[in-house]
Parts: C-alpha cells; structure tokens; sequence
C-alpha cells in the first residue's frame, strides 16, 4: 500500500518536473505554441527547418524567429512572434530569457518587443526589450531569420506568371491593284502608234521607161546657148567655135 502511494508520488513528481521544465525552456515553448515538430538546440533550428518548412526575413505572426549563438547565449534561442508592428518593430512569446536576476530565467514573458536594428531592414540584427531596465539597451543580437510554421501565416509571394506570347494568324496577302496610267507631261508627246493594217510597207509597181534618144543637132544646141545674133544652124559659126570642118560651107 505504501509502496503503490511511493511510486505514485515519484511518478506525479517526474510528470510535473518535465512539463514545467518543457514549459520553461525556449525550444519545447516555441514548438508547443507554433506548432513547429523540431528538437535540438535553439540555434539549430534555422538548418534542421531547410527542405521542411519555409524561411524567410519577414516577421509574420505565428513564425518562430531564431536566434544564433552569442556570447553566453551558447545554445541560441528561438521565440513565436505575436503581431507585427511595423516594418522594424515585432512583439514575441518567449521563454527563458535573461538572467535570473531579472527574472527570465526559467519563466516565459509575452508580448515582448523587439526591434531589427539592421543596415538592410533584413532583420538579420535586433534588440529586446528590457522590462526591468524598461529600455532596448546596447546589445545586438545576430538572428538567421523567421520560419513559418503553415501556409496560413506564411508571407504571401507572388507568383510567377509565365506569360505565353501569342501572334495573330498571318493575313493573305491581297493581289496587286493595277497602277493608274501616268498623265502625260505637257512637254512629252505620247507615242506614235501605227494606224491598223499599216504595218507592212506598200509594195508598188514601177514601170521603167527606156531613156529618149536625142540627135546630135539636139545635143549640140543645148551645149550651146541660143541667141538672136549667132543662130545654131550658122556653118561660120559653128565652124569658128568648133574649129571642124564639116561646118564651113563651100567658097
């Protein structure tokens, strides 16, 4: 009987030990709130996500932001982001956090701000709140980035539209119109076309008449010119320009 109570006390013990170490410590945390089925170290997280959820540098509100090894922060952490607040400001969930002397270690804090402190806007940089000290402080913290546990609340990316380009069917071709006739220039003639049927050159025939024979009288009369003083038929005459003797009459 005692020994049932015994186990049974030792079990109770055990059960309530692990959940409130599951509840205080930053990883068990996170996953219980995000939803997010990753183990290990904080900073591990960011490499065991690859190929599993997606990542990205924008803060949206369910995304678990995942800090790096710094200083005594050996192990990393990792906090649920609540709500955005602008492009530079979040507000996380987050457990263990800080020294027990401010009292984050072993407790979870809610609604705390951070702000990305990086020359990108990349939040690849930031700082926590202090609500003790109630201010950022001067310490940086390195950070890989958010992964985002469901589609729901992860950043909406647009997407890639491959455009296909069309061409109109190509149009026939229309047949060449006739070109109007030129006018004809005022200091242009236009051709001379040849009247019908008039191609070909006449043919005619010619008659060829034999040459008309002349006397020798004739012949010397129109050698020589006629005049009123020295008639043609004078024998004198004829004999004295010709120098022949059949002109010169008998004495």
């Amino acid at each position: 009987m005692h020994k049932g109570i015994i186990a049974a006390c030792i079990a109770g013990a055990l059960f309530f030990s692990a959940a409130s170490a599951s509840a205080l410590q930053c990883v068990p945390y996170a996953r219980d709130i995000s939803g997010i089925s990753l183990s290990g170290n904080a900073w591990t997280w960011w490499s065991a996500a690859a190929g599993r959820y997606d990542r990205g540098q924008s803060p949206i509100a369910g995304s678990v932001l995942v800090f790096k090894q710094h200083g005594s922060m050996r192990y990393g952490h990792v906090a649920v982001v609540r709500t955005q607040v602008n492009s530079r400001e979040i507000r996380i969930d987050h457990a263990n956090w800080g020294s027990s002397r401010i009292g984050g270690r072993g407790s979870v804090t809610t609604d705390v701000s951070v702000i990305d402190v990086s020359p990108r806007n990349d939040w690849t940089q930031v700082k926590v709140w202090n609500n003790i000290a109630k201010d950022f402080g001067t310490k940086v913290y390195p950070v890989y980035g958010f992964i985002y546990a469901e589609a729901s609340v992860r950043p909406q990316m647009t997407p890639v539209v491959h455009i296909r380009q069309t061409f109109p069917a190509p149009v026939a071709a229309k047949p060449a119109q006739p070109s109007a006739p030129q006018p004809v220039s005022q200091h242009e003639e236009p051709a001379a076309v040849p009247a019908k049927g008039k191609h070909k050159a006449d043919v005619r025939k010619t008659e060829h008449k034999a040459p008309e024979t002349k006397t020798e009288t004739e012949i010397v009369a129109a050698a020589v010119p006629v005049s009123a003083e020295s008639p043609v038929n004078d024998d004198d005459t004829l004999a004295k320009r010709f120098g022949s003797g059949r002109y010169r009459s008998s004495y």
